[in-house]
């Protein structure tokens, strides 16, 4: 580990900070066909990434989502898996903001706010 981001191993680093950002490699069934034709809104999230890509804390920075949406959403983070944020060649824990739009029939990654 390289010295200058050693002390630093259990902070989680910015998408601004680091030399890889973290990209999704699975992520949950939502099961669309069941939601109602009303669920649709945008919403940006704050995601906590770990050292090994998985979901510590998943927070809503602010949505237009209805409620069961979201809940369904928290309910399933553990099935979300990123490849990890690096630093210096190093795996780090990670911060992105990631923006989630659900359409009438579909939904879209927005990519970043």
């Amino acid at each position: 580990v390289p010295k200058n981001i050693s002390s630093s191993l259990n902070q989680y680093f910015k998408a601004s900070e680091l030399d890889r950002r973290p990209t999704a490699v699975r992520t949950p069934d939502l099961a669309l066909d069941e939601m109602s034709p009303l669920s649709f809104g945008k919403a940006i999230f704050v995601i906590y990434i770990n050292a090994n890509g998985l979901v510590d804390k998943l927070e809503v920075e602010q949505s237009t989502l209805p409620q069961s949406v979201l809940n369904a959403l928290q309910q399933q983070r553990d099935q979300l898996q990123f490849t990890p944020g690096a630093v210096n060649g190093v795996e780090v824990k990670s911060v992105i903001r990631y923006e989630f739009e659900l359409r009438k029939t579909e939904v879209t990654e927005m990519g970043r706010p």
